[in-house]
């Protein structure tokens, strides 16, 4: 079992994963109740264990740490979804051949 010790410790405008099935979103801490309720800024509540409250369980969600590394994954993966979305027709051929060139050097094949 995932240690919980973590969620003991969480206090308002903290960011944790919300994780659903397979999908992982980032989420703040709005409050925590007295009775130990977990709320976030969307509006849902999670128990004090990280479940989702009122939701049967096929569609339940979980609040996991982010650690530096989950967090690192995220940017990553923000990061090169907003690159897939540019419209590279708009950039010049100067502009084209500086990307390349960096994109090889990062890749190693420069």
């Amino acid at each position: 079992m995932m240690s919980e010790l973590w969620l003991s410790k969480i206090k308002p405008n903290d960011m944790v994963i919300v994780q659903h099935r397979s999908r992982e979103t980032i989420g703040t801490v709005a409050k925590i109740t007295p009775t130990g309720i977990i709320k976030l800024t969307d509006g849902s509540q999670f128990t004090s264990g990280g479940r989702e409250r009122g939701v049967d369980v096929w569609g339940v969600r979980w609040l996991h740490e982010l650690t530096d590394g989950k967090r690192a994954e995220f940017e990553h993966r923000d990061l090169a979804n907003w690159v897939s979305k540019i419209d590279w027709s708009k950039c010049s051929t100067d502009q084209l051949r500086r990307i390349k060139a960096i994109t090889e050097e990062g890749r190693g094949d420069g």
